[in-house]
């Protein structure tokens, strides 16, 4: 059996390749011209610092448009527990006699 008999068989479901729609224009032109405002390509920066307490190294991406911060390493949470355990530094009990 050939492709020419097998895609008579299968009628209407059956594409060869020069029939199948090119995937760029699966998306019509109006919808295409619609959506691609809503996804513009995001202005990021990064700032590198260091926390006066701890003496840690904080890595902050930043939008560049707005100013938020998008994500920080170490992470707020983490430098509040550093900040607490050394303000432990004079506190500590020594335990061996």
């Amino acid at each position: 059996m050939d492709i020419q008999s097998l895609a008579a068989g299968l009628g209407a479901h059956a594409t060869t390749p020069a029939s199948r729609p090119d995937p760029a224009r699966e998306i019509p032109q109006p919808v295409a011209d619609a959506i691609a405002p809503a996804r513009p390509a995001p202005r990021r920066g990064l700032s590198i610092s260091v926390d006066q307490e701890t003496g840690k190294t904080i890595v902050r991406v930043l939008d560049l448009e707005t100013g938020d911060v998008i994500r920080q390493v170490p992470g707020e949470e983490q430098m509040a527990l550093a900040r607490a355990l050394g303000s432990l530094d004079g506190h500590r009990l020594d335990t061996q006699a």
